[in-house]
């Protein structure tokens, strides 16, 4: 990151004298930045006097003791870029079924389309069968059919497989459709909506053993 100077006259400036200090990539960034915080009073000039490199700026008057106009440094602005460590980064939790018939509670590392991947085997699908009530969603391996995965007995009947035909092969992912930052998004379960998922997957196999279509 280097430092770039934007400095100013005494009048019609955001400030009377000195200079604002931005620390950018480059120029170019470095006066998009000013702008989010000045912006242009004519369009197409920056709302200052004048732009100096640090090396520029070190070289000028302005870097000795009586500044620019008797006055310094009236503000700093940084764009900052902050690396969250993979350990600290938020999980999300989802009830995993395997074709074993399995209930396995894990959490997922976002993004999930990596992690939950690896537990599916692949290309994930979203689906939302009816043997789950809103907002519940089940993920699955996109390709688990040609890679022929193994029959999910509990995936299946959540699915209603017993009506039309089509199953549900390899470990299945019980999760949320939610919202996070405004968009819709995948979410994590927390107890109660795993002990909710579990009830539902009970009354779903009962109704197969007993012969009925319609649970929810």
């Amino acid at each position: 990151m280097s430092k770039f100077y934007f400095t100013y006259g005494m009048s019609g400036y955001p400030f009377a004298g000195g200079w604002t200090e931005i620390e950018a990539t480059d120029k170019r960034q470095a006066c998009q930045i000013f702008r989010i915080v000045h912006p242009d009073r004519t369009k197409g000039l920056l709302n200052c006097s004048d732009i100096y490199t640090e090396a520029q700026f070190a070289a000028s008057d302005m870097s000795g003791d009586d500044g620019n106009f008797g006055k310094y440094c009236q503000e700093k602005i940084s764009l900052q870029r902050k690396i969250i460590p993979e350990t600290t980064r938020p999980k999300v939790c989802g009830l995993v079924i395997t074709p074993a018939g399995q209930m396995l509670v894990k959490f997922f590392k976002k993004p999930l389309y990596k992690s939950v991947g690896r537990e599916v085997g692949g290309l994930i699908e979203h689906v939302l069968p009816k043997g789950l009530k809103s907002p519940y969603c089940m993920l699955v391996n996109e390709e688990g059919l040609l890679k022929d995965l193994p029959f999910n007995l509990i995936g299946s009947l959540l699915y209603q497989t017993p009506i039309h035909g089509n199953v549900v092969v390899g470990n299945i992912i019980i999760m949320k459709d939610g919202i996070v930052d405004g968009e819709p998004d995948i979410i994590g379960l927390d107890d109660d909506d795993i002990i909710k998922v579990q009830q539902n997957i009970i009354r779903n196999i009962l109704a197969w053993e007993w012969g009925l279509n319609d649970v929810g």
